[in-house]
C-alpha cells in the first residue's frame, strides 16, 4: 500500500456515514496515512461485475445491508459479488440490524472472510481493520519500500517540472538559475561522473534522466527555479526548504540494523563512530509518513506554480532536445 489508504463504501446514504468516515480519517492521519474514499450510492448487484473504478485496488471495503429502494439485490448480494473480484481485501458488512441477523445472512450466502458490525460499532471496527491493513506497511521492509516509492514519485514530479521549465524559451532569470544548477552539479560530481558532465553540455535537460542526478539535486534545482516565480507560494516553500531533512530520514531508514540492547532487539540507523544512531520505532515511522505527505503536497504546489509560469513554452518539446544550447559559451 501507499500513504493513501483507499476505502470503498457501498451505501445509499453517504451523508449518514460521514461521521464514521471522519473518525477513520482522523485515526489514519494520526499514524501518517491519508484517507482516500470512494463512495458508491445506488449500486446493486447488477453493477458489481464491472464496478466503478474497475482495476483500482482498495485497502478496505465497507458495505451496508440496506441499499435502498430500486436496487436489485441487497448488501449480501453485493458483498458476495465483491468478494469474488476482491478475494483478499478486508471487508466489513454493517447494518442497523443486530449482528446475529447479519451473521446468519452471511452464512446463508456462504461468504467467507467478511467482518460484521452494527452501525453504532462501525467507528471502532473500522479503526481496528485499518490497523490490521496498515500493520503490513509498518514493518521495516515495507516501510523502506513505501518511503522509496513515495520519494520516487516526488522525484518524477520534480523531473517533469525542471524539464518543462528549462526546455523552450528561457527567461534571463531561468538562464541564471540554470547556470547555478550546472555549477553545483559540476562541484558535486567532478571527480566521479564523466558522462554526467558530458550531458551537461546539452543543458540540465540532458542529465535529468541520469540516475546520478539524484533526489537532492532535483530538490535544489526546483528551489532555484522557484526563485524566478513572479509569485512564490511562500508557505509551501518553507516546507520545501526542509526537504533535505526528509531525504536524510529516508537514507537513515535504508541503513537500519537490528541490535540487541539490554536483551531487547532495537532497530537503529547507521551511525558514525562514537554515535549510537536513531531508534526506528512505530512513532518514528508515523512521523516519517506524516512528513512525506506534507512535503509531497508542498512540492506539488511549487511545481504547479513553476509549470504554470514557465512550462507552456517547453511543454511541446518535453522529452525532446532543447531548442537552445542552454549551456553554450
Amino acid at each position: 500500500m501507499r500513504l493513501d489508504f483507499r476505502l470503498l463504501v457501498v451505501d445509499d446514504n453517504a451523508r449518514g456515514i460521514e461521521p464514521v468516515l471522519l473518525s477513520l480519517e482522523e485515526h489514519l492521519e494520526a499514524v501518517g496515512f491519508e484517507l482516500s474514499r470512494t463512495v458508491w450510492t445506488g449500486l446493486g448487484v447488477e453493477d458489481v461485475s464491472e464496478p466503478p473504478g474497475k482495476g483500482r485496488k482498495y485497502d478496505l471495503v465497507m458495505v451496508d445491508y440496506d441499499l435502498g429502494q430500486g436496487t436489485k439485490g441487497d448488501g449480501v448480494d453485493v458483498v458476495a459479488a465483491l468478494r469474488q473480484s476482491m478475494k483478499y481485501t478486508e471487508m466489513v458488512f454493517y447494518s442497523m440490524a443486530p449482528q446475529e441477523d447479519l451473521y446468519r445472512k452471511i452464512a446463508a450466502g456462504n461468504i467467507q472472510g467478511v467482518f460484521v458490525a452494527e452501525r453504532e460499532d462501525l467507528p471502532e471496527i473500522l479503526r481496528g481493520l485499518a490497523d490490521i491493513v496498515i500493520g503490513k506497511a509498518v514493518d521495516l521492509t515495507h516501510a523502506r519500500g513505501l518511503a522509496m516509492a513515495e520519494v520516487a514519485d516526488i522525484d518524477a514530479l520534480m523531473t517533469r517540472t525542471i524539464r518543462k521549465a528549462l526546455t523552450g524559451d528561457i527567461t534571463s532569470c531561468l538562464g541564471e538559475r540554470e547556470g547555478r544548477i550546472r555549477r553545483r552539479l559540476e562541484k558535486d560530481k567532478r571527480r566521479a561522473v564523466r558522462k554526467l558532465l558530458e550531458g551537461l553540455q546539452r543543458g540540465v535537460p540532458g542529465v535529468l534522466d541520469n540516475p546520478l542526478f539524484d533526489s537532492h539535486h532535483k530538490w535544489r534545482a526546483v528551489r532555484k527555479l522557484a526563485e524566478c516565480l513572479a509569485r512564490v507560494p511562500e508557505a509551501e516553500m518553507r516546507t520545501v526548504e526542509r526537504y533535505d531533512a526528509l531525504l536524510k530520514k529516508r537514507n537513515d531508514l535504508a541503513h537500519v540494523r537490528a541490535r540487541e540492547e539490554n536483551g531487547v532487539e532495537v532497530l537503529r540507523s547507521a551511525a558514525a563512530a562514537g554515535e549510537v544512531g536513531i531508534v526506528i520505532d512505530d512513532a518514528w515511522m508515523s512521523t516519517l509518513r506524516q512528513e512525506i505527505r506534507e512535503h509531497r503536497k508542498a512540492i506539488e504546489v511549487v511545481c504547479a506554480a513553476i509549470e504554470a509560469e514557465f512550462g507552456d513554452a517547453g511543454a511541446q518539446e518535453e522529452g525532446g532536445e532543447s531548442q537552445t544550447e542552454l549551456f553554450g559559451e
